[in-house]
């Protein structure tokens, strides 16, 4: 009769506080759907007989729980930011209809057999040692304040021939989206903890001395429509090891210790803030991870194209500079009073590079522009896509003298360094593109052996499935396959030819190709109306990098 009593008051304090808090916790077996603030079980594993498996927390953008056996994973569910108290409404498991028209969130992060998000385990010194308990299993829930808390306690785990009692807790916090995890050995004996958070092919990653984060979708077999998802831990660099990629984690060991905590953090494409793989990164991160980078064939402003004039266009190319803002940015095309036209109206921009004729103003530049803010210039230099590449010539059966320029930024703020090359390749001659691209590839590798990210950008006057390209095979990877997110739609319009898709890489000829760098998250065609009917007969190209 008493513990009956009990769960009555816990459910109307439950459902009193539901209706002025934004975070909640859920617990009950599924024989009787009882809350209660504590479960006890003499068994390991009694996954199958809780409700959504183990105990749960909840605030304004996310849930997480344990799964009530040994594994010591942690479970993400993923908020819209739409609807309060999803633990008392759907029990972790909204219908794909809620999830339409109520704004249901979902449960799209598949822990398999890891720490999922932060989960907590023990470190023998060659192998994780999973919390599975030979003396019963606790778990309780509960609020303090505008906080709730989670915590699951294993007695008797067998460690290093000796038998521990491992209590790992979450506490969860209105209006915050990190979350406290925490792990002690209740007698104050000390252990090793292993943590870490768990990914799947695809995924974006990053990492540093204090934190982890991956941005994919999981494996289809969790949700029939696959969203992205993000999760992130935080952690002392003092107290932990390096990141270790294993393979479907990437794990840090604790020194020993008694006790432990870190940070997690999720979010998800549903969501308004934090619904792309750079934003979500740099957050957890919390530092410029993501560099953006623009080619764009600009149309030589000498040319006779009408109602396409430079003149009547040029607007339009500050306007997409003011919208998209990248980091840097190559011109192809460009003439020097084109280039002082952007520098002028985008002073946040300085730039390098020297007329193709002479080797100083004289015809087209090869000019490459960066955020002077934000990156430093370290060197630069133009050669020339020829025999002799050092002085002002055509090369091979080129109609036109072709260059490449070259620079090699520093983030101010960061350290970070990396190179961007910038190069047009013949209209005309097959073995000039052949050979000038041959050649910007072995100084690539030449220019750079400290092993720095490296980007080569341009117009190549080739469709994708061109020969020429196959010089980078290996060597560089094309931004628009390998981003996360992509398009595949023309780059050259040819004022209003092409359009849309493209048809067996027909109109496909502007490219950014990259290597080093730990993830590509977007390519975009820029077919966007920045106030002109065509901005060039090139559309711009962007793509988003993460260090």
């Amino acid at each position: 009769m008493r513990k009956i009593l009990s769960a009555f008051v816990l459910l109307l304090c439950c459902l009193s506080l539901r209706a002025q808090q934004h975070t909640f916790f859920s617990q009950f077996r599924k024989t009787d759907s009882l809350q209660v603030a504590e479960l006890w079980s003499p068994q390991d594993n009694e996954y199958r007989q809780i409700g959504h498996h183990g105990p749960a927390v909840e605030n304004q953008y996310m849930a997480l729980r344990f799964y009530y056996d040994g594994r010591g994973a942690i479970d993400v569910y993923n908020k819209s930011g739409l609807v309060d108290d999803e633990l008392g409404k759907w029990h972790w498991y909204p219908s794909a209809e809620a999830q339409a028209e109520q704004g249901a969130g979902c449960d799209e992060y598949y822990v398999g057999k890891t720490f999922g998000l932060g989960g907590v385990r023990l470190w023998d010194g060659e192998k994780e040692i999973r919390l599975d308990a030979t003396a019963g299993r606790r778990s309780v829930v509960g609020r303090r304040g505008n906080s709730v808390f989670m915590e699951m306690t294993a007695y008797g785990v067998e460690y290093k021939g000796d038998k521990v009692d491992i209590a790992v807790r979450v506490d969860m916090f209105d209006g915050s989206r990190w979350a406290n995890v925490s792990a002690r050995e209740l007698n104050g004996k000390k252990v090793q903890f292993a943590t870490g958070v768990n990914y799947h092919s695809g995924s974006i990653a990053s990492w540093g001395r204090d934190y982890i984060a991956v941005w994919g979708s999981h494996p289809a077999d969790v949700s029939k429509s696959p969203q992205a998802i993000g999760g992130a831990l935080r952690f002392s660099s003092r107290k932990f090891s390096e990141v270790e990629d294993t393979g479907k984690t990437f794990r840090i060991i604790s020194n020993p210790a008694s006790s432990i905590s870190t940070s997690i953090a999720s979010a998800s494409v549903k969501e308004s803030e934090l619904c792309d793989a750079v934003k979500f990164l740099e957050f957890a991160a919390d530092e410029k991870l993501s560099l953006s980078v623009v080619t764009y064939n600009i149309r030589l402003g000498i040319a006779k194209d009408g109602d396409n004039s430079w003149d009547k266009r040029k607007p339009a190319t500050v306007q997409m500079l003011n919208v998209e803002k990248p980091d840097v940015f190559g011109l192809q095309e460009a003439y020097g009073f084109q280039v002082d036209y952007i520098l002028e109206n985008c002073p946040q921009y300085q730039a390098v590079g020297v007329g193709r004729e002479d080797g100083k103003e004289e015809g087209e530049k090869m000019s490459v522009f960066w955020n002077r803010k934000r990156f430093k210039l370290q060197k630069w230099g133009t050669y020339w896509l020829s025999e002799t590449p050092e002085q002002p010539s055509k090369g091979w059966d080129a109609a036109c003298k072709r260059t490449a320029t070259w620079v090699l930024l520093k983030d101010r703020s960061t350290g970070r360094k990396f190179y961007y090359v910038n190069t047009h390749l013949d209209h005309k001659g097959r073995e000039a593109r052949r050979q000038g691209l041959s050649l910007i590839v072995d100084r690539i590798d030449a220019m750079n052996p400290e092993g720095y990210p490296m980007l080569l950008g341009g117009d190549f006057n080739v469709i994708p499935k061109d020969p020429c390209l196959h010089a980078l095979d290996g060597r560089m990877k094309d931004s628009r396959l390998s981003a996360q997110t992509t398009d595949n739609n023309v780059t050259f319009n040819g004022w209003g030819r092409y359009s849309g898709e493209s048809v067996d890489g027909r109109g496909q000829i502007d490219y950014i190709y990259w290597k080093d760098f730990s993830a590509c998250a977007s390519y975009r065609v820029l077919s966007d109306d920045f106030g002109a009917p065509y901005i060039s007969d090139h559309y711009p190209v962007r793509v988003d990098f993460i260090y």
